[in-house]
């Protein structure tokens, strides 16, 4: 018997009745013995695109980071400092590390604040705000 390439005998289901004679070993007779491979599932697999139905951008505005520093425009009403942001999304910690610094910095930048300039306290952290006025989180 000559097997093709990709046949279902090949691929090890869906043998033909009496290929695989012996002990239940894919036998596919009349009997209510049937084989293991007789019970095997075939797999359906789809080629759907769910993606097609899902945002573009579903986490666009959504990480804990971006919502602390919307609270914290809202909460100062003009502009905030990177430290200002900062202790709006870690209020509990003593010191913040530097990828903590730059963490704020790529997510006020993500929402859109622009940066104003440089406060003049210690540090010198930069001010930022709310680059446009109809997107503010405050003016409704």
């Amino acid at each position: 018997m000559t097997y093709q390439r990709g046949s279902p005998a090949t691929k090890g289901y869906g043998k033909g009745k009496g290929e695989l004679s012996g002990k239940g070993m894919g036998e596919l007779s009349d009997s209510p013995n049937l084989g293991r491979i007789a019970h095997t599932r075939r797999r359906i697999r789809f080629n759907m695109n769910i993606w097609q139905h899902s945002p573009v951008k579903p986490a666009k505005g959504n990480s804990k980071v971006q919502k602390a520093c919307k609270r914290a425009f809202i909460a100062f009403d003009g502009p905030i400092s990177t430290s200002d942001a900062l202790e709006w999304w870690l209020p509990m910690a003593k010191r913040y590390t530097t990828n903590q610094y730059i963490t704020i910095k790529r997510s006020l930048e993500r929402l859109g604040a622009k940066k104003v300039g440089r406060a003049s306290s210690i540090g010198r952290p930069w001010l930022w705000i709310w680059a446009n006025n109809a997107e503010c989180p405050n003016s409704q």
